[in-house]
């Protein structure tokens, strides 16, 4: 039984030792938690910005397109114009 308080106490000192490293890995794991939330949000904003600007480009090569579209009646119809009054 002389062995006995050495091992009661080494048992004491391993479990005091789980208890802060379980504590330590919660506490880890929620700081993890609320980092990870933290990217999420970035990113999930990084999403709607980039959204927005797609679809103000998109605008921008519709407008563009129709400026073109405009542009190449103006001409043809000129063209026409000059065509029949020539041939009038």
């Amino acid at each position: 039984m002389l062995n006995a308080p050495p091992l009661l106490s080494r048992l004491d000192n391993l479990q005091q030792t789980k208890a802060r490293l379980e504590l330590s890995n919660l506490t880890l794991k929620q700081q993890h938690g609320k980092e990870l939330e933290g990217r999420e949000e970035e990113l999930e904003q990084v999403k709607v910005t980039l959204n927005k600007k797609l679809k103000s480009l998109g605008q921008q090569l519709d407008d563009v397109h129709e400026e073109k579209q405009s542009a190449v009646k103006v001409s043809f119809s000129n063209q026409m114009s000059f065509t029949l009054h020539w041939i009038t």
